[in-house]
């Protein structure tokens, strides 16, 4: 039912989706669901053609149309224009993160080399601007700079590259180390696995706070915001997937105790969710309002089963 609802909003002339009347966003979430879609054993070998194609023909018209960086690499944000030639120009590492984890996904299902290439310049541009190799994390973007871009041919107009914002967010940084470990597996390179440690590690020393929840994000060192369903669930996913990579079992017990956590602070017994953010009795208007994420609530369902495979 919800691969139907993604086909009937797919942009059948330039790929992706429609869901606004002015802006488009990759969703690659989506694109990997319809891609999952495509190995089940209950479609014909017609829909399967079918739901490829919407995959590579939507990775195909971002990273060749304007959503695609021609002179660094990486992917922008967002068009302001249905066939992608409209960017917003700011590069996050939540997006970026996403987007490779769907390439490498796509070249390891169709095998086809252009997107083990895409993958390749990929991994370059987020090593070249947005990893810092000192203190060994992801930082969070690089800045939307409209005078650095001319629009159309992307002719740089000023000398100096935006900026990078070096804030560490934790479910960002999470979802790059899951993705810079798949990709060390997919392109066989080992340095990605180094890289997707180090800042785990970095991680487990710097964003755990006293009460064993993990901060939203640190700026200096200094860790914010705790017990956010959705740095916590990412965060454990990234251990999970570092353990079966590695055999490690400290990230397994680590990940087991960030869960328990989530059951402590976040869990509906009644209705066995969790909720977004814990409950505070002091917060007021939009932020006492608790949601159930339905994102976040199934990514918990399967860390806790591939637990038990693990243990």
């Amino acid at each position: 039912e919800a691969g139907k609802v993604l086909q009937d909003l797919y942009d059948t002339e330039h790929g992706g989706f429609t869901l606004h009347p002015h802006l488009k966003f990759p969703h690659p979430e989506a694109l990997e669901f319809l891609l999952l879609l495509s190995m089940s054993e209950h479609y014909a070998a017609t829909e399967v053609h079918t739901l490829r194609d919407m995959v590579s023909y939507s990775l195909e018209q971002m990273s060749e149309g304007g959503l695609w960086d021609k002179d660094a690499g990486g992917f922008f944000r967002y068009s302001a224009a249905s066939d992608w030639s409209a960017p917003h120009t700011e590069k996050m590492l939540e997006e970026n993160a996403a987007l490779l984890r769907l390439t490498l996904l796509t070249a390891s299902v169709m095998q086809e080399q252009r997107w083990y290439d895409l993958a390749q310049r990929l991994v370059l541009y987020i090593n070249s601007h947005l990893w810092m190799s000192e203190p060994g994390i992801f930082a969070g973007s690089q800045s939307a700079d409209e005078a650095y871009y001319e629009p159309g041919l992307y002719t740089h107009t000023s000398a100096e590259a935006p900026s990078v914002d070096t804030t560490v967010y934790t479910l960002w940084n999470a979802q790059m180390i899951s993705s810079y470990l798949l990709a060390a597996k997919v392109l066989n390179r080992p340095s990605l696995n180094t890289i997707a440690l180090n800042a785990l590690n970095w991680l487990c020393q710097h964003m755990i706070s006293p009460s064993g929840s993990i901060y939203h994000y640190s700026t200096y060192n200094q860790g914010e915001l705790a017990s956010q369903l959705s740095d916590q669930i990412w965060m454990v996913r990234a251990l999970l997937d570092a353990c079966e990579y590695h055999g490690n079992k400290e990230y397994l017990a680590l990940a087991q105790k960030l869960m328990d956590t989530c059951y402590e602070e976040l869990f509906d017994e009644q209705v066995g969710l969790f909720y977004d953010i814990p409950c505070d009795a002091h917060a007021v208007g939009r932020l006492a309002m608790r949601t159930q994420p339905l994102m976040e609530n199934s990514l918990a369902a399967e860390n806790l089963l591939r637990m038990v495979e693990l243990n």
